[in-house]
């Protein structure tokens, strides 16, 4: 009886665990089909390959069921829990396209860079929960009958063969061929065993091996080594190769658009993007062009300040940013006028500081007082170009002689694709290539229209057109991403505008492997000019051109995959893995493959550690020339200002009492002339005063403030007079300074909907004289660049929380043009502060209070421009 007992148990717990995997594997193919990521054979066979690596788990939680004697209601919680875990994991893979890797957590540290459609809709994961939660019940209590048996030891036998296989497709994934492996790798075990990211980097460099990178880029003589303190470029301005033939250039920067969308048709046989075509035909069009990796964030270095993809992390993301010249600096030095437009705000990703950077002038981008309504991320692409076209007649009108470069980048072929309400859908379906194949034909009716208007134009000005695309079709990188297929970075460059005998002679070059990164030497060619001395590429019109050269692009979220380009193959390697395999070569020889990839081998060693020490130094370039950088410095401060800390005046004060407008008029009945709070977003877009972004509901739940509207959150137990910003600004009026913390979001999306609010209210008030001086601070950068741009207030950057401050942030925050730094009071000292007013930067130092007399004795010789603190004694002790 015994014996029966144990061979019905054993029975079960395979069974249970054998049920467990396959309801995972089955809800991964159906999140995965349902997103339109990924599909085919390897989405089915990889799933079905995870099944008895789920079963390792699935087999301890049975055990806690049949077998472990504790609560039952326990146990069925663990289960809960487990299920939960693996469902929001497939939702992430469902919607990144890629697994959270071990080195993965880094993009944690800055949430607000996962796209806003990340958010998981709580709804439909509980329910998928509860479903497989279900099943498993149905499970358990089919398996009570005890229809079967199976000894423990071939139960044990077999859960050890799973885990034996879960450990061999993590250290060996190559045992599983191409593209298989990719999507047969299981979550947890993949961010168990994935190796460490910054284990390929470790190498010094000399100038030798910079020269080197310039070879393999098709450099017939390497200028690296110049600038001893900029490694890639060169010590003097580099020759041009013709007269200088100012023309006025217009760009076009498509949003993931690939070469297969330019030349795809419709089922019916018509172009996908027929205006595209047009002017495909009409000029030079690249065969051969490759986009430097999967992201936009990858692009503007590259299209831009002629900079290959960085291999250990994206430049844009680094705070401060690197330094940059590029081809706008080149064009206004010659006598050009520089503008930059785009629908969104472009302090995402320090994208205007870096624009600013290289050298554009004027920017015409989103503006939270327009009242021109934002689509998805920004404006939609017919009323950029419209803008564009009145920027170009109103040029016109004025006669300027001047020469110009407009640049537009569109938007709208940006995921989550939405489009305005005046479009109506050419292509059926909610799936989402539908939606952006929909959103494809959206946009090349705008850019139809005004190309169009150019055609008319070209009879009078003869301006350039230069279109080119800043990756890949986005959806078909994550599919290919998810199930270990091959990357796609092949994008069109089109060139409209070359006269006749031009064109005739450039339309045999077509086929030249290119990059982004030849962009900018290209425009200087047509142009008559030298490219910028930092630019790494090459003209892809010249009449010269190298037979052997490497172009590469960088993907993956992590940047694990590096696909380099060479005329007679393609090569990939996956970096954590240092595995690297060739791919549409076709050698004559299995020794002449090898010896191709040993060469390969030795471009990848030297790329890898190159891309992190750039990133590190942040040397890509000379500093910037940006205005008011070599301002003198400020003078020392005789009396600093003292701010109330969330308006207390003798302690900290709790929850539910702080951040109210009670305090805040205390704080003024007091004597303080500032008062600092915090301002959160609700879900209906009001700025309120809170701290936290989550708040506690009756049973101690913690709910995200942007979830909630701003009924929901005074129906909060203390939160029941919570106030709004917009009160605050009506109650204090010009009472009392404030200082408003705009607290970092969980999306991109509500930090700017944050900022552009701030910015709006404080401006209009502003304008009207109704406050008084404000300073906006925050630790985000992107946001507070927003404010700063909008707002026409003070604004503030919180210093990383106590961490030194360095020169290259000053540097940093200097040439974003925000005012303040805030600095912690363990890191504050005379020397930063020094440091901080020769680049005109006033300091604020937080959170300061009678038992930190030690800190205000050691900045007594170079006081900082203001203290926060919760006790009015503090400044009654300074007087």
């Amino acid at each position: 009886m015994e014996r029966t007992a144990r061979t019905s148990g054993a029975l079960s717990v395979i069974l249970f665990a054998l049920a467990y995997g396959l309801s995972l594997a089955l809800l991964r193919i159906w999140l995965l089909l349902g997103s339109g990521v990924v599909e085919g054979v390897p989405l089915w066979v990889g799933s079905l390959i995870r099944v008895p690596m789920y079963m390792v788990v699935g087999s301890l939680l049975a055990v806690l069921l049949f077998r472990v004697p504790m609560s039952r209601w326990l146990a069925w919680f663990i289960v809960a829990l487990f299920v939960l875990i693996n469902v929001l994991l497939l939702h992430y893979e469902a919607v990144i396209g890629e697994l959270l890797g071990s080195e993965q957590l880094r993009y944690l540290n800055a949430p607000q860079h996962l796209e806003s459609s990340l958010a998981f809709e709580a709804s439909r994961v509980s329910i998928e929960t509860v479903v497989i939660c279900s099943l498993l019940a149905i499970a358990v209590r089919l398996l009570r009958g005890r229809l079967f048996r199976l000894r423990p030891r071939s139960a044990i036998a077999i859960i050890a063969g799973c885990i034996v296989f879960t450990i061999a497709l993590q250290i060996a994934p190559s045992a599983l061929g191409e593209p298989y492996r990719w999507a047969a790798r299981h979550p947890l075990a993949w961010f168990v065993l994935a190796p460490e990211r910054d284990a390929p980097y470790a190498r010094s460099l000399d100038v030798s091996h910079y020269r080197a990178f310039q070879a393999y880029l098709g450099h017939d003589i390497p200028f690296a080594g110049g600038d001893p303190e900029h490694p890639l470029c060169a010590a003097e301005s580099r020759p041009s190769v013709a007269a200088p033939r100012p023309r006025d250039v217009i760009m076009i920067v498509l949003e993931g658009v690939g070469n297969d969308e330019l030349n795809q048709k419709t089922p019916s046989g018509e172009w996908l993007m027929p205006n595209l075509r047009r002017a495909a035909d009409d000029g030079f069009s690249a065969t051969n062009f490759h986009a430097v990796g999967t992201q936009s964030a990858q692009a503007l270095p590259a299209l831009f300040a002629g900079q290959p993809a960085g291999t250990y992390d994206l430049t844009l993301w680094r705070t401060p940013l690197a330094r940059f010249d590029g081809i706008p600096r080149q064009l206004t030095d010659h006598g050009f006028h520089t503008t930059y437009l785009h629908g969104g705000d472009l302090s995402f990703e320090q994208q205007r500081q870096f624009l600013k950077m290289v050298g554009f002038q004027e920017f015409i981008e989103f503006d939270p007082h327009d009242q021109e309504k934002a689509v998805g991320w920004g404006y939609p692409d017919h009323v950029m170009f419209a803008r564009l076209r009145d920027w170009i007649r109103a040029r016109e009108d004025a006669q300027a002689d001047q020469p110009y470069m407009a640049v537009l980048a569109t938007l709208s072929s940006h995921h989550p694709y939405d489009l305005p309400d005046r479009w109506r859908p050419q292509v059926v379906g909610e799936d989402l290539l539908s939606r952006f194949h929909d959103s494809l034909r959206y946009l090349d009716t705008a850019f139809g229209e005004f190309y169009d208007w150019y055609r008319t134009l070209r009879k009078q000005l003869d301006p350039l057109l230069i279109v080119v695309s800043d990756h890949a079709s986005l959806s078909a990188n994550t599919a290919a991403a998810a199930s270990g297929g091959l990357l796609d970075f092949e994008i069109p460059l089109i060139i409209v505008g070359l006269k006749p005998e031009e064109l005739d002679k450039v339309r045999a070059r077509t086929d030249r492997l290119g990059s982004q990164f030849d962009l900018p030497s290209t425009i200087a060619g047509l142009l008559g000019l030298p490219p910028p001395n930092c630019d790494q590429g090459l003209d892809v019109l010249a009449d010269s051109w190298p037979q052997d050269r490497v172009v590469y692009g960088v993907g993956g979220r992590r940047l694990n995959e590096i696909h380099a380009f060479t005329p007679i193959s393609r090569v990939r390697l996956r970096v954590a893995e240092k595995t690297i395999a060739a791919i549409d070569y076709d050698a004559e020889t299995a020794e002449a493959r090898d010896e191709h990839l040993r060469a390969m081998s030795g471009f990848f060693d030297l790329l890898i550690p190159l891309g992190y020490h750039l990133y590190q130094s942040g040397a890509y370039a000379p500093a910037s020339h940006l205005a008011g950088s070599e301002a003198a410095s400020l003078p020392r401060v005789v009396r600093p200002v003292y701010v109330s800390h969330r308006g207390n005046i003798d302690g900290f004060l709790p929850f539910g009492t702080g951040n109210r407008l009670e305090a805040v008029q205390r704080a003024i009945a007091k004597g303080f002339e500032w008062v600092e709070v915090d301002i959160q977003i609700t879900r209906d877009g009001v700025p309120v005063l809170v701290h936290d972004r989550k708040v506690e509901d009756g049973n101690g739940n913690r709910i995200g403030v942007d979830a909630l509207t701003l009924s929901e959150l005074r129906a909060l137990p203390q939160l029941e007079d919570v106030a709004t910003l917009e009160a605050l600004l009506d109650a204090v009026g010009t009472k009392v300074n404030l200082c408003l913390e705009i607290k970092p979001q969980r999306t991109v999306a509500a930090g700017f909907r944050l900022s552009h609010e701030v910015a709006r209210m404080v401006r209009e008030r502003r304008r009207s004289n109704q406050i008084r001086d404000v300073i906006v601070d925050g630790f985000s950068f992107s946001m507070v660049s927003s404010v700063a741009e909008h707002c026409e207030c003070t604004t503030a950057l919180d210093m990383p929380f106590r961490e030194e401050v360095s020169t290259e942030w000053l540097e940093g925050v200097s040439d974003a043009g925000i005012e303040w730094i805030y600095v912690h009071k363990d890191v504050a000292t005379p020397e930063v502060i020094r440091a901080a007013h020769d680049r005109r930067l006033k300091v604020m130092v937080y959170t300061v209070n009678p038992e930190d007399l030690d800190v205000v004795e050691r900045l007594a010789d170079e006081p900082p421009d203001g203290y926060i603190t919760d006790h009015w004694s503090l400044k009654e002790l300074q007087l």
